[in-house]
Protein backbone atom coordinates (compact mmCIF):
# COMPACT_ATOMS: atom_id res chain seq x y z
CA UNK A 1 0.00 0.00 0.00
CA UNK A 2 1.59 3.36 -0.98
CA UNK A 3 2.21 5.84 2.08
CA UNK A 4 1.81 9.45 1.70
CA UNK A 5 2.50 12.57 3.87
CA UNK A 6 0.53 14.89 3.34
CA UNK A 7 1.85 18.51 4.41
CA UNK A 8 -0.27 21.77 4.82
CA UNK A 9 1.64 24.95 5.93
CA UNK A 10 -0.70 28.18 7.32
CA UNK A 11 -0.70 31.39 9.03
CA UNK A 12 -3.63 32.25 10.80
CA UNK A 13 -5.94 30.87 8.49
CA UNK A 14 -7.49 28.80 10.94
CA UNK A 15 -11.15 28.75 9.96
CA UNK A 16 -9.91 27.76 6.36
CA UNK A 17 -7.53 25.51 7.27
CA UNK A 18 -9.62 23.08 9.46
CA UNK A 19 -12.14 22.85 6.36
CA UNK A 20 -8.88 21.97 3.93
CA UNK A 21 -7.94 19.17 6.72
CA UNK A 22 -11.71 17.90 6.73
CA UNK A 23 -11.72 17.71 3.22
CA UNK A 24 -8.28 15.82 3.26
CA UNK A 25 -9.37 13.15 6.15
CA UNK A 26 -12.73 12.87 3.61
CA UNK A 27 -10.79 11.90 0.93
CA UNK A 28 -11.57 8.12 -1.29
CA UNK A 29 -8.90 5.41 -0.32
CA UNK A 30 -7.73 6.61 2.97
CA UNK A 31 -6.98 3.66 4.74
CA UNK A 32 -7.57 1.40 2.20
CA UNK A 33 -5.71 1.95 -1.46
CA UNK A 34 -3.38 4.53 0.95
CA UNK A 35 -2.04 5.25 3.83
CA UNK A 36 -1.37 8.76 5.40
CA UNK A 37 -0.24 11.39 7.84
CA UNK A 38 -0.70 15.11 7.87
CA UNK A 39 1.51 17.11 8.98
CA UNK A 40 0.67 21.37 9.53
CA UNK A 41 3.29 23.50 9.91
CA UNK A 42 1.86 26.60 11.32
CA UNK A 43 3.68 30.07 11.65
CA UNK A 44 0.65 31.86 13.36
CA UNK A 45 2.82 34.12 15.82
CA UNK A 46 0.17 32.79 18.91
CA UNK A 47 -1.36 29.21 19.76
CA UNK A 48 -4.63 29.86 18.38
CA UNK A 49 -4.33 27.32 15.28
CA UNK A 50 -2.63 24.82 17.54
CA UNK A 51 -5.38 25.00 19.86
CA UNK A 52 -8.06 24.92 17.04
CA UNK A 53 -6.22 21.60 15.34
CA UNK A 54 -5.82 19.81 18.86
CA UNK A 55 -9.69 20.07 19.43
CA UNK A 56 -10.57 19.28 15.61
CA UNK A 57 -8.18 16.44 15.61
CA UNK A 58 -6.70 15.32 18.53
CA UNK A 59 -3.35 13.38 17.56
CA UNK A 60 -4.63 12.72 13.73
CA UNK A 61 -2.83 15.84 12.89
CA UNK A 62 0.99 16.12 13.66
CA UNK A 63 1.61 19.64 14.55
CA UNK A 64 4.79 21.66 13.78
CA UNK A 65 5.82 25.21 14.30
CA UNK A 66 9.03 26.63 12.67
CA UNK A 67 10.88 28.98 14.08
CA UNK A 68 10.73 31.51 11.54
CA UNK A 69 7.52 32.39 9.68
CA UNK A 70 7.59 31.77 5.53
CA UNK A 71 5.98 29.82 3.34
CA UNK A 72 8.87 27.87 2.14
CA UNK A 73 10.10 27.35 5.93
CA UNK A 74 6.85 26.18 6.61
CA UNK A 75 7.36 23.47 3.57
CA UNK A 76 10.76 22.40 4.32
CA UNK A 77 9.72 21.69 8.25
CA UNK A 78 6.75 19.86 7.22
CA UNK A 79 8.95 18.29 4.99
CA UNK A 80 11.33 17.21 7.24
CA UNK A 81 9.09 16.06 9.48
CA UNK A 82 6.97 13.63 7.14
CA UNK A 83 8.14 9.72 7.97
CA UNK A 84 6.68 8.84 4.82
CA UNK A 85 8.78 8.66 1.17
CA UNK A 86 6.20 10.47 -1.05
CA UNK A 87 5.32 13.99 -0.09
CA UNK A 88 2.01 16.18 -1.07
CA UNK A 89 2.09 19.70 -0.25
CA UNK A 90 -1.23 20.86 0.08
CA UNK A 91 -1.65 24.97 0.78
CA UNK A 92 -3.65 25.63 3.69
CA UNK A 93 -6.36 27.23 1.15
CA UNK A 94 -6.73 24.40 -1.16
CA UNK A 95 -9.77 22.07 -1.05
CA UNK A 96 -8.86 18.72 -2.49
CA UNK A 97 -12.24 16.85 -4.05
CA UNK A 98 -12.63 13.32 -2.78
CA UNK A 99 -10.96 11.53 -5.43
CA UNK A 100 -7.82 13.60 -5.60
CA UNK A 101 -5.23 12.18 -3.50
CA UNK A 102 -5.98 9.01 -4.82
CA UNK A 103 -6.17 10.20 -8.23
CA UNK A 104 -2.16 11.73 -7.17
CA UNK A 105 -1.18 8.76 -6.15
CA UNK A 106 -2.47 6.95 -9.12
CA UNK A 107 -0.51 9.24 -11.73
CA UNK A 108 2.64 9.04 -9.68
CA UNK A 109 2.33 5.45 -10.27
CA UNK A 110 1.50 6.13 -13.89
CA UNK A 111 4.54 8.61 -14.54
CA UNK A 112 7.71 6.37 -12.24
CA UNK A 113 10.09 8.94 -14.19
CA UNK A 114 8.59 12.03 -13.13
CA UNK A 115 10.06 14.20 -10.02
CA UNK A 116 7.12 16.26 -9.55
CA UNK A 117 3.40 16.47 -10.48
CA UNK A 118 0.50 19.37 -10.14
CA UNK A 119 -3.01 19.48 -11.92
CA UNK A 120 -5.44 21.62 -11.92
CA UNK A 121 -6.07 24.38 -9.75
CA UNK A 122 -9.81 25.80 -9.50
CA UNK A 123 -10.81 28.82 -8.34
CA UNK A 124 -13.65 29.01 -5.95
CA UNK A 125 -15.15 32.38 -4.87
CA UNK A 126 -14.84 35.77 -6.00
CA UNK A 127 -15.23 36.88 -9.15
CA UNK A 128 -12.94 34.48 -11.09
CA UNK A 129 -14.87 31.56 -9.15
CA UNK A 130 -15.22 28.34 -11.19
CA UNK A 131 -11.95 29.68 -13.47
CA UNK A 132 -8.62 27.74 -13.72
CA UNK A 133 -6.17 29.65 -11.42
CA UNK A 134 -3.20 27.04 -12.86
CA UNK A 135 -2.39 26.26 -15.66
CA UNK A 136 -2.78 29.67 -17.51
CA UNK A 137 -2.33 30.15 -21.36
CA UNK A 138 1.20 31.40 -20.38
CA UNK A 139 2.60 28.15 -18.77
CA UNK A 140 4.20 26.15 -21.19
CA UNK A 141 3.39 22.31 -21.38
CA UNK A 142 4.74 20.21 -23.83
CA UNK A 143 2.83 16.85 -24.47
CA UNK A 144 5.42 13.81 -25.78
CA UNK A 145 4.21 10.25 -25.79
CA UNK A 146 1.18 10.88 -23.98
CA UNK A 147 2.49 12.44 -20.81
CA UNK A 148 2.17 16.64 -20.41
CA UNK A 149 5.03 18.18 -19.31
CA UNK A 150 5.10 21.41 -17.64
CA UNK A 151 7.40 24.09 -17.44
CA UNK A 152 6.49 25.08 -13.59
CA UNK A 153 4.46 24.25 -10.80
CA UNK A 154 3.37 26.75 -8.10
CA UNK A 155 3.65 24.92 -5.35
CA UNK A 156 -0.41 24.84 -4.47
CA UNK A 157 -0.67 21.10 -4.46
CA UNK A 158 2.13 19.01 -6.07
CA UNK A 159 3.30 15.48 -5.24
CA UNK A 160 6.63 14.59 -5.18
CA UNK A 161 9.39 12.36 -3.70
CA UNK A 162 10.76 13.30 -0.39
CA UNK A 163 14.69 11.62 -1.81
CA UNK A 164 14.43 13.90 -4.92
CA UNK A 165 12.88 17.12 -2.72
CA UNK A 166 15.75 16.95 -0.38
CA UNK A 167 18.56 15.88 -3.58
CA UNK A 168 17.14 19.36 -5.27
CA UNK A 169 17.91 21.11 -1.77
CA UNK A 170 14.18 21.83 -0.86
CA UNK A 171 12.15 25.23 -1.00
CA UNK A 172 14.80 27.82 -0.81
CA UNK A 173 13.87 29.79 2.58
CA UNK A 174 16.50 32.60 2.05
CA UNK A 175 15.53 34.30 -1.56
CA UNK A 176 11.59 32.91 -1.82
CA UNK A 177 10.42 32.30 1.46
CA UNK A 178 7.66 34.68 0.74
CA UNK A 179 6.69 33.50 -2.96
CA UNK A 180 8.04 32.98 -5.98
CA UNK A 181 9.26 29.11 -4.21
CA UNK A 182 7.56 26.69 -6.47
CA UNK A 183 8.60 28.34 -9.89
CA UNK A 184 12.40 28.44 -7.92
CA UNK A 185 12.10 24.65 -7.46
CA UNK A 186 10.61 23.71 -10.61
CA UNK A 187 13.80 25.30 -12.11
CA UNK A 188 15.55 23.10 -9.84
CA UNK A 189 14.12 20.39 -10.63
CA UNK A 190 14.59 20.69 -14.36
CA UNK A 191 18.10 21.81 -13.97
CA UNK A 192 18.81 18.30 -12.11
CA UNK A 193 16.92 16.06 -14.56
CA UNK A 194 13.35 15.69 -12.78
CA UNK A 195 10.74 16.34 -15.31
CA UNK A 196 7.49 17.96 -14.05
CA UNK A 197 4.10 16.49 -15.21
CA UNK A 198 0.84 17.85 -15.29
CA UNK A 199 -1.92 15.65 -15.18
CA UNK A 200 -5.61 16.87 -15.70
CA UNK A 201 -7.10 14.18 -13.52
CA UNK A 202 -6.10 16.12 -10.78
CA UNK A 203 -7.90 18.81 -9.40
CA UNK A 204 -8.23 21.49 -6.51
CA UNK A 205 -10.03 24.30 -5.47
CA UNK A 206 -8.21 27.45 -4.69
CA UNK A 207 -9.84 29.72 -2.15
Amino acid sequence: MTSVSIIVPTYKRIDQTVKTLKLIFASRGWGMEFTAEVVVADSTPDKSLEKVLLENFGTEVIYTKPERAGIATNKNQGAKMAKYPILVFCDSDMEVEPDTLINTINSLQKHPTTGAIGGQVIWKGGGKDGELDRPRPEDRIKTLDGVSYIEALYSRFLVTYKSVFWEVGGYDERVFNMRGEGSDLSIRYWRAGFPLVYDVALKVHHV
